[in-house]
């Protein structure tokens, strides 16, 4: 029987799920119907050969009368994301919805919804109509965090028929996708901070008690009143009423359906102010949206944001469809791309029935009129202005602490472990060369650099951590495994490191190195696509470039356990500022610059192993490697070595010790240049550029107007193009040159190092392209961009790998053509 609202669960809930049987009941006490079980076969789904090969069990387990949706469990051989793939493709083309159960021994689960996007086009080319994105939910049995206890707890029946349960899924799916249990944090702060500072400040003791009350009353049943009811309907029945509870008064700035970059609402509060941006009814945020938004479905939401940012409208811009609530920062590094976000209908559900809890107030305090206001008596800024401030400061002192952790222990423990591994594997007794030493140096770098991109590009959902085949053979599983046996204090992990692994095995290094072929070549059963960056070569070849060079070496050379798993931990982990603990470091609120700084640094010194013990002494502010014995003593205290003869340590040709990093440039140095040297010239291009724009929206609608007179052509009379689709194609290929004509701006860094000012160059001229394309919403640069996500998803496809078209976005795709077509460096 369907439920009221959804039932609690505790860990022996999910624990007990160690058979189909148990799964059957646990789905009936959900609510799902489970009266009809019925086995089947890979083979009566549609799999064959090798698809159908891993498949151990396919059952139905639960469906309802109306045959909407269907509860599927598969037991597989092995959990791989290409079965999973394969089941996706399959049963996406039926009429009837599903939610996977996938497991191989009962202990991994992954909860799949195939996810049939029905969006017919977010931009106006021909693109496939219906796309089946599979959404996942990874669950270890033994030990369900708290987290994806909550997410499981939402799959109860609730709906009033199959379709209301099915988009009931899809909302957990997404928001169990977010960055952390209550927000989804992108690198606008740092999540860090907001989970564990933010509760300090006197404003999270504030109580919400009546807003919470009143929001939730306004978005009871929101999906029945406001989907398909137009823009007009939602601002007059819920954006006005909730400005309103958040202490804004809000004035029309934008009447409705107007098609324009400037915002809805301006909102006005005590001492403060911002602006809004609004849109029906969980309509697309990221780009164009033709099936949810009948009034301004050609808007890119993101692109207006960026442009009344750039126009200075406010400081702090929200965005929001009702369901999703956005938040926005003139001084973010690029405006278009980072930003704070709350699922509203999910933070309502999460804080239960009365209590206000922490999920309510990671929307309440971001969003409401308080959060704008400026403290007239400092001039410090707004509430928000301080949490980013915060979050920079925070970010910038553990760029500082990682950075000298590499070059104090980190850098020391691989160049170590391959030295060993030199001694004792291969066998070579003698010591090293200045050639081997070099060798070993630039080897022990990459091998640095991949571990980083590692734990930055996993700590962004830049790879498919969520998702469990990946996850078990990921950086972050092997961190938390060395993270579990190392303990929590930072004076016993060495110790602790020693007893667990060995100086001679090297099963850590071979994980990893398995991970980093992945990263090189692709791995559909851990749907990882082809990078094959030079950082990653797995294949070298005997070529004497550098990257290949390197390569080899880190195929024949080894990094012993007990080696590697310092420097992973002494990577992945920092003290707690409160409880010296040690907890695992946000990569996320780390930017590509601060690892830059770490990068640039490290280029100056060389490795060297000692002859003799050596200790320090500062000459003229600088700290200097001398030998112990020709170390003076001071007021009859002995000198202490701190390297012994035989280790290796870092020092440049000075002999000094020192992580500087000093060709790095400060951040507001690095943006006051770009702004001045890059943003005039791109300015004048831009400009000269908007005559022949204003061209194209004529020839889009002239041959709107011609399709309206017969002969009508075969593929829109079909319906294998709308005429929407048909005009677009004819009028990119009319336009095409253009699209080579924006991008034939070109920026150089003839001495780039880590690409410091190159990074900003790009957010730069992806935020100006965006503010100005905003200006021409038909454009041949939107019709080229929406042809690579396509063809990205094909060529996705074609290597047995899926992804989230929704992550594809315009803005996404644009700083990526910036990167390939404007950006190089020496």
């Amino acid at each position: 029987m369907p439920h009221v609202t959804d039932l609690n669960l505790t860990p022996k809930d999910i624990q007990g799920l160690t058979s189909a049987d148990a799964l059957a009941a646990f789905l009936t006490s959900l609510g799902y119907d489970t009266a009809h079980r019925k086995v089947l076969t890979a083979e009566s789904i549609g799999l064959t050969g090798d698809s159908a090969a891993p498949i151990r069990t396919v059952e139905v387990l639960a469906e309802d009368v109306e045959g909407f949706l269907r509860v599927v469990f598969v037991q597989l051989r092995s959990l791989t994301a290409r079965s999973r793939n394969d089941l996706a493709r399959v049963l996406g083309r039926t009429n009837i919805d599903h939610l996977l159960v996938l497991t191989s021994d009962f202990d991994t689960f992954e909860f799949v919804l195939l996810d049939k996007r029905r969006r017919e086009s977010r931009g106006p080319v021909d693109v496939q109509r219906i796309q089946v994105v599979p959404l996942s939910l990874a669950i270890a049995r033994k030990a369900p965090g708290t987290r994806q206890l909550r997410a499981i707890r939402r799959f109860t029946w609730t709906g009033r028929d199959g379709l209301e349960q099915f988009d009931k899924l899809r909302s957990v799916f997404e928001a169990a996708a977010f960055s952390e249990d209550y927000f989804c944090n992108r690198a606008l702060f740092a999540d860090h901070y907001l989970l564990t500072r933010l509760r300090e400040d006197a404003a999270w003791r504030d109580n919400p008690t009546e807003a919470f009350q009143q929001v939730k009353s306004l978005l009871a049943d929101a999906r029945t009143r406001w989907l398909d009811k137009g823009e007009g309907i939602v601002r007059e029945q819920l954006f006005e009423p909730v400005f309103r509870l958040l202490g804004f008064t809000a004035q029309v700035n934008k009447a409705v359906g107007e098609a324009h970059t400037k915002p809805d609402y301006l909102l006005a509060g005590p001492n403060g102010k911002t602006a809004a941006f609004v849109y029906a009814w969980d309509r697309w945020l990221d780009g164009p949206d033709f099936n949810l938004d009948q009034q301004t479905s050609e808007e890119n939401p993101g692109a207006c944001v960026v442009t009344a940012l750039d126009e200075g409208v406010a400081d702090w811009i929200i965005m929001t469809n009702g369901r999703q609530w956005r938040l926005y920062s003139r001084k973010a590094h690029s405006r278009a791309t980072n930003f704070y976000e709350v699922d509203l209908a999910e933070a309502l559900v999460a804080s239960g029935d009365t209590d206000p809890n922490e999920a309510f107030r990671y929307w309440w305090l971001f969003f409401r009129a308080a959060a704008f206001a400026t403290d007239a008596g400092n001039g410090t800024g707004c509430w928000l202005d301080a949490i980013a401030e915060g979050s920079r400061d925070y970010a910038k002192q553990l760029g500082e602490r990682l950075k000298n952790r590499i070059f104090e222990t980190i850098f020391r423990h691989l160049a170590e472990g391959f030295l060993e591994d030199r001694k004792k594997r291969l066998e070579i007794r003698r010591k090293p060369t200045d050639e081997e030493l070099r060798d070993t140096f630039e080897a022990t770098l990459t091998l640095l650099y991949r571990l980083l991109f590692l734990l930055y590009a996993e700590s962004r959902d830049l790879l498919p951590i969520r998702e469990a085949p990946y996850r078990a053979a990921s950086l972050t599983k092997i961190k938390e495994e060395i993270a579990e046996r190392a303990g929590i204090a930072e004076t016993e992990v060495e110790a602790r490191v020693a007893k667990a692994w060995s100086t001679t095995e090297t099963a850590l290094y071979d994980r990893l190195q398995r991970l980093c072929a992945a990263m090189d070549r692709g791995d559909s059963s851990l749907n990882v696509p082809v990078y094959n960056g030079g950082l990653f070569i797995s294949r070298p070849d005997e070529s004497d470039v550098r990257e290949q060079r390197i390569a080899r070496f880190l195929a024949t050379h080894k990094v012993p356990d007990r080696f590697l798993a310092l420097a992973i931990d002494r990577l992945a982990r920092d003290p707690d500022d409160k409880t010296l603990a040690l907890v695992f470091i946000d990569y996320k609120s780390l930017e590509v610059r601060h690892l830059g700084s770490i990068y640039e640094g490290l280029l100056e010194f060389r490795l060297r192993v000692a002859d003799d013990d050596l200790t320090t002494q500062s000459e003229k502010g600088r700290e200097k490697y001398i030998p112990l014995s020709s170390a003076k003593t001071k007021r009859g205290k002995r000198s202490e070595a701190v390297v012994r003869k035989g280790e290796v340590y870092l020092s440049n040709d000075k002999a000094e010790r020192k992580a500087t990093g000093s060709y790095y440039t400060p951040d507001p140095i690095v943006e006051y240049i770009v702004e001045h040297t890059v943003g005039p010239v791109l300015a004048d291009k831009l400009e000269a550029l908007r005559g022949d724009l204003r061209k194209v929206r004529k020839t889009f609608d002239n041959e709107i107007a011609k399709l309206k007179v017969p002969p009508i052509p075969a593929v829109v009379k079909s319906g294998e193009l709308t005429q929407r689709d048909f005009a677009a194609n004819k009028t990119y290929e009319a336009h095409r040159g253009l699209v080579d004509r924006v991008f034939e701006f070109r920026a150089l860094d003839p001495a780039m190092g880590s690409g410091h000012f190159l990074v900003e160059t790009v957010d730069v001229i992806t935020d100006r392209l965006l503010t100005f394309l905003n200006q021409f919403p038909v454009n041949p640069v939107s019709f080229m961009l929406e042809r690579t996500r396509r063809n990205i998803l094909e060529a996705l496809v074609g290597q047995g790998v899926s992804v989230d078209p929704d992550k594809l976005t315009e803005v996404n795709l644009l700083k990526r053509h910036v990167l390939k077509r404007c950006i190089y460096g020496v």
